[in-house]
């Protein structure tokens, strides 16, 4: 079988398990995917498969966006909600209401761009 799917994988589950998944159900042996997403992040997963997974350099290599949603005021030791992350630091509601918009724009630019992962 030949072509491209694309699956919105849920939190909890690895890229890899979602390609194991689609090979068993579909009885698939070259079955790839074009662009890891975290096991605790949400979204679309491509998933090429047979003579499709020959477009899985170019897909990689494709401009990606990401939406992602932060909450202000708490510092972990991986830098995001990922269960078993231990929480550093939080600032108090009030501090959090004091925030201008300015210095909410400036703390969420340093995430935006390209960045190395923990």
């Amino acid at each position: 079988m030949d072509g491209v799917l694309v699956v919105d994988k849920p939190t909890g589950v690895t890229s890899f398990d979602v390609v194991a998944k689609v090979r068993r159900a579909l009885r698939e042996k070259r079955v790839g995917h074009a662009g890891t997403l975290d096991p605790e992040a949400s979204g679309v997963l491509v998933i090429c498969l047979g003579e499709a997974t020959k477009l899985v350099p170019y897909l990689m290599a494709a401009d990606k966006e990401y939406l992602a949603t932060a909450r202000l005021g708490i510092t972990t030791d991986t830098d995001d909600a990922a269960p078993g992350s231990r929480v550093l630091a939080e600032s108090s509601p009030a501090a959090l209401l004091a925030l201008s918009e300015a210095q909410i724009k400036q703390a969420l630019s340093t995430q935006v761009g390209v960045i190395s992962q923990k």
